[in-house]
């Protein structure tokens, strides 16, 4: 499943339902009484519940890959090959596959 699996299209929600995600942030971000943001948000929810649905689908299948074991294989690279401005920490991060 994993190699015809796309995760940049999949993990992205839709223009449509960010809409949607930006109204219940901005609901949640202003509304001083609790039960009457969460009243809002359900409405909303109840109001796009096809596209609510759809975009659980969505993320459940993301997480589906993204329990799948994979395999990789690391390739050492020689110190000489990294470029002349690279920091320490980034080394750092790299020194079991450099070899130095």
């Amino acid at each position: 499943m994993a190699d015809d699996f796309d995760f940049g299209f999949s993990a992205v929600s839709t223009e449509e339902f960010q809409k949607i995600v930006d109204e219940v942030n901005e609901i949640s971000n202003t509304e001083k009484d609790e039960e009457i943001a969460k009243t809002k948000i359900a409405e909303i929810e109840k109001e796009h519940e096809v596209l609510v649905e759809e975009r659980k689908a969505q993320l459940y299948e993301v997480a589906k890959v993204l329990e799948e074991e994979a395999e990789i294989e690391l390739t050492t690279i020689n110190r000489n090959s990294l470029p002349q401005d690279i920091t320490a920490k980034q080394i750092g991060a790299l020194k079991k596959i450099i070899n130095l």
